[in-house]
């Protein structure tokens, strides 16, 4: 049955043409809205692979309890429309705690931890990312410094 069978016959049973442009107009929006949370989920598939990629790359250890918390971490940071506006103790260390069902102290501490044992086993191209420039004596950089360069680096 095409298109045209179907409109006529809907006008047999009743339809006029304003509610069978308003039904059009509907599935069209369903369908777009579809579409476009479909596109998101797949872009947010093809960033969530680059991500880990890229910290496999940096000598990430995937077994520490802190890589999937930096994993939601930049996965939020991603989808915000301005990061930098984004408050790491207020926003988003109890969004991420929220989603895996801990606390937000816990994901702080757990970051840190995982971000100390990269830089100390981690491959040299952790100073390509993030260059020199580090707040601590010990030549690690804080959770938001990695968090946010790398957030920036992936998504150049």
């Amino acid at each position: 049955m095409n298109e045209r069978s179907r409109i006529e016959e809907l006008e047999r049973m009743g339809w006029g043409y304003k509610e069978i442009s308003e039904l059009l107009d509907e599935l069209k929006s369903k369908l777009s809205e579809s579409y476009s949370s479909q596109t998101w989920i797949e872009d947010d598939e093809k960033f969530k692979k680059r991500l880990n990629e890229v910290l496999r790359k940096l000598g990430w250890s995937f077994n520490v309890k802190g890589s999937v918390y930096i994993q939601e971490a930049i996965l939020y940071l991603h989808n915000c429309e301005n990061i930098y506006g984004v408050s790491l103790s207020h926003e988003l260390y109890p969004k991420v705690a929220e989603k895996c069902k801990t606390t937000p102290s816990r994901v702080e501490r757990c970051i840190r931890t995982a971000i100390i044992k990269m830089f100390d086993h981690g491959s040299p191209e952790i100073r390509m990312i993030f260059g020199e420039y580090h707040s601590t004596d010990k030549g690690v950089v804080t959770n938001s410094e990695f968090l946010f360069g790398l957030c920036q680096y992936l998504e150049e």
